[in-house]
């Protein structure tokens, strides 16, 4: 297997603004005015206001497939090689659950998440070129500086490695990428505004990226080779208007990131594909045996 040759682009962050729906009570008294489909106005308390710009600025009512396919292309772009991130940043209840997720067995309401997955599936089989794709999954927390693998729950403080092609990693995690956002860890949210900070200031020397096992596992995704996506979560209400403002102000910062995209595509010899081939039969046929095995324990306990 050889590597492909590699060009370098340089490419910012998509940052996006997402605004929940108000509630008739809080429309009243809100702390947003959209102006256009890119630009925000802040109404904050003491007559105080800011304007922001973004990529895209979506309506309140906009469906969830409106926001998948803001994100579409870079989750696309993975079936050629690509490092992809997508995040949603926003204080609780500005709804990143919701965008992230949705409602996951809903066509109409299922977020991000549900619908990449099922694009990259899509990709895969309509694939008419001579590929090979090998798709792993880990399914991770992020809590109190300790990295837990939701898929093994006995595997926990989790280890941050890294690799030239798969770039940043959790070793040991089970094969089966997604990440819980970190909610109420101050230091890791810190730890984050600092490495945008230094990313953006133009004369940094250091990255703080080691600071947090946040921004380790983000490392690729801010300043890195991944092409990434930031959803700006808020909530319209004047009641939330200083968190609001904290987190148009990181989107704005984030705005001012460069990655230097580029593809892990790697070509391979006609000696390399028999030996994946073999080695995908073999591990066939050991999850075959697994099941049959768990298919059989199921039988005889149901005979006692």
């Amino acid at each position: 297997m050889e590597q492909a040759p590699q060009s370098t682009t340089e490419q910012g962050l998509r940052v996006a603004v997402r605004v929940r729906p108000a509630s008739a009570r809080e429309a009243k008294q809100t702390c947003l005015l959209q102006l256009d489909k890119t630009s925000l106005k802040f109404l904050g308390p003491e007559c105080f206001s800011n304007t922001f710009s973004f990529d895209a600025i979506f309506e309140q009512q906009d469906p969830q497939d409106r926001i998948f396919y803001d994100v579409e292309s870079i989750v696309l772009s993975v079936l050629q090689g690509f490092n992809g991130t997508i995040c949603a940043y926003g204080q609780t209840g500005s709804g990143k659950t919701h965008t992230l997720f949705g409602d996951i067995g809903s066509s109409s309401t299922r977020g991000i998440v549900p619908r990449a997955m099922a694009a990259v599936c899509t990709g895969m089989a309509s694939n008419t070129e001579d590929c090979i794709f090998s798709v792993g999954m880990s399914v991770v927390e992020i809590y109190c500086e300790k990295i837990r693998d939701l898929l093994d729950t006995s595997n926990e403080n989790l280890q941050v490695q890294q690799d030239r092609v798969r770039g940043v990693y959790l070793a040991n995690a089970h094969e089966a990428a997604v990440w819980s956002e970190a909610q109420l860890i101050n230091r890791s949210l810190s730890a984050l505004g600092n490495v945008v900070n230094a990313l953006t200031d133009g004369k940094a020397t250091h990255v703080p990226y080691r600071d947090s096992k946040l921004t380790r596992v983000l490392q690729d995704s801010l300043g890195g080779t991944a092409k990434t996506a930031l959803i700006i979560c808020c909530s319209p209400c004047m009641s939330n208007a200083s968190e609001t403002l904290s987190s148009l102000r990181f989107g704005a910062r984030a705005q001012g990131i460069t990655n230097a995209v580029q593809s892990n595509a790697c070509s391979i010899a006609g000696k390399d594909i028999a030996n994946l081939l073999v080695a995908a039969r073999k591990d066939c046929d050991d999850l075959r045996s697994q099941l049959i095995l768990l298919e059989w324990r199921k039988f005889t306990t149901s005979l006692f």
